[in-house]
C-alpha cells in the first residue's frame, strides 16, 4: 500500500512551506487522485511514492511518464523523414 501522508508531513519531508504545496495544487502541478486524494472536504492526503516519482521525472495527469522536449523533437523528425 502506498504511504499516504498529510500536508504537514509532506512539507517536513520536502523542506517546503504548506503554501508551496497549495500553489502546486492550484497550478495543477499536483494532480487529484494521482499525487493527492481528498477523502473529505478539508482533508488532503498525499501519495508519497507518486510525489517522489513526480520529483524524479514528472508524471502527467494520466500517470504516464512525460517525455522531455528532445525526445519529442526526435519523434517528430523521424516521422517527417518517413
Amino acid at each position: 500500500m502506498n504511504d499516504l501522508i498529510r500536508c504537514g508531513e509532506l512539507c517536513n519531508r520536502l523542506g517546503i512551506k504548506s503554501q508551496t504545496v497549495y500553489n502546486k495544487i492550484y497550478r495543477n502541478e499536483l494532480k487529484l487522485n494521482i499525487h493527492y486524494f481528498k477523502p473529505s472536504r478539508r482533508l488532503l492526503l498525499f501519495d508519497w511514492e507518486a510525489i517522489q516519482d513526480w520529483i524524479r521525472g514528472g508524471v502527467d495527469n494520466v500517470g504516464h511518464k512525460e517525455r522531455n522536449n528532445s525526445e519529442q523533437e526526435k519523434q517528430k523528425t523521424s516521422e517527417i523523414r518517413i
